[in-house]
């Protein structure tokens, strides 16, 4: 019995010794959440965009609603299509929010920037709307195969004008933007999102000035 009680206390004596062992070489496997945290990116909004058409000083006031998108773009993740019908991720770099959330923003506050009155969320609820723009984004990625192009950002988007009073829709646009890239770079890529998105916002903001000057 005594010879038992000294194996035991022996075999616990080694496991403790092993323990102490491994915990100066660090985790054998890497736990979800015990590595580097990913750096966060955001697209500040466009404070001048080139625009064909410049509004009066009777400026519209348009609600912006939050974009539809795929799900698989929907997410934090910076996706990258690699090939048709795939999607990776960018390990190290997510966004700081939804896509659909730093769209819409991008897009209210570019676009007052640019002479409309935007509202979003809750004091969208408050105002006087002559419009509501919606938005599908289909694409909104960055394209990298090594077999073909240079990388590059990738943004296309169907844009829907609805009028408010009436609910009809009174314009409509399928848009597309694309910025080249050197490398699959996350800092990179952000000023190809920004060049593309605010394209984008260009091309929404010409839409509504022609079609306030068709609704006068």
């Amino acid at each position: 019995m005594r010879d038992l009680f000294v194996a035991v206390r022996a075999s616990a004596a080694t496991i403790a010794v092993c323990l102490v062992s491994l915990s100066g070489c660090g985790p054998l496997v890497e736990l979800p959440g015990s590595g580097p945290a990913p750096r966060l990116f955001r697209i500040d909004p466009m404070t001048a965009i080139n625009t064909q058409t410049v509004l009066g000083q009777d400026r519209p006031i348009v609600i912006v609603h939050e974009p539809e998108m795929p799900a698989a773009l929907a997410i934090d993740r910076i996706a990258v299509i690699p090939q048709a019908n795939e999607v990776q991720y960018l390990s190290d770099a997510r966004w700081v929010d939804k896509p659909p959330r730093i769209i819409q923003s991008f897009l209210a506050e570019s676009l007052n920037n640019l002479g409309l009155v935007t509202a979003i969320g809750a004091e969208a609820e408050a105002v006087s709307a002559e419009y509501h723009l919606f938005t599908i984004f289909d694409d909104f990625n960055i394209t990298a195969s090594a077999n073909e192009a240079p990388p590059s950002v990738e943004i296309s988007a169907r844009i829907h004008l609805v009028e408010a009073q009436s609910s009809r829709l009174v314009a409509s646009e399928q848009l597309s933007a694309r910025s080249p890239l050197n490398t699959v770079d996350p800092h990179e890529a952000m000023n190809g999102f920004r060049e593309s998105l605010g394209q984008i916002a260009n091309s929404i903001n010409d839409l509504i000035a022609d079609t306030t000057v068709q609704q006068e």
